[in-house]
């Protein structure tokens, strides 16, 4: 087994705080407003700043936003379909292919877009379920099978089967990965794609954030 490390693609804008470079990803170029950190035929998967001023996306497939940090989160909100709820970081919504959205400003997001059509309407923002593996505390969302996720808070190590395809992401400090064939660093803002062939250890550094997505 390899843990694999896609090549991250990297896209400059404008009119934003430079919130990817300040709190996900210190070595991001200057001005960087969206990473796409890994995109495939099936999905892509991306850091975004919405910017000062964010404006309405038509999704192109079913879409999952996993909000990270939020200048005012008193006033933070998203919009789909027309319709609009409060949102939190920590929070995930999903919108189905067609649907039209937007992020109120100053927002950092994970965008998960999965080209398949299993959402017939939104998945409003919502905090998820919290679950206990030790120390660690793990949450996962109100999702379609094929659109899970989990997030995980980590103080000691957490070993995770690895029976399918996992991609990785550290939210916030560094991870050590460990399989009986190799050990890796992830470090934060970074990426690393898990083919299924027995449970890894991740390994945090005092205090660990971390997003699975499974595949």
């Amino acid at each position: 087994m390899k843990f694999y490390a896609p090549m991250p693609r990297f896209v400059v804008g404008s009119d934003h705080h430079d919130l990817i470079r300040r709190l996900f990803r210190r070595s991001a170029p200057p001005g960087t407003q969206r990473i796409d950190l890994i995109t495939t035929t099936k999905l892509r998967v991306s850091i975004v700043d919405c910017g000062k001023a964010s404006s309405p996306i038509e999704s192109e497939a079913d879409t999952i936003i996993h909000v990270l940090w939020q200048l005012d989160e008193s006033a933070a909100t998203i919009t789909i379909g027309g319709d609009t709820w409060p949102i939190a970081p920590g929070d995930t919504a999903a919108i189905p292919t067609g649907d039209e959205w937007y992020l109120s400003p100053n927002q950092l997001m994970i965008q998960i877009v999965r080209r398949s059509h299993e959402l017939a309407l939104p998945v409003a923002p919502h905090h998820g379920m919290e679950s206990f593996t030790g120390h660690n505390r793990g949450t996962t969302y109100d999702l379609p099978t094929q659109l899970s996720i989990q997030r995980w808070k980590l103080t000691e190590p957490l070993t995770v089967e690895s029976a399918q395809d996992q991609i990785l992401i550290g939210l916030f400090n560094d991870l050590a990965l460990q399989h009986h064939s190799e050990v890796e660093l992830m470090p934060q803002g970074e990426v690393r794609v898990v083919r299924g062939d027995g449970p890894i250890t991740l390994v945090p550094n005092g205090l660990s954030y971390a997003l699975i997505i499974r595949t």
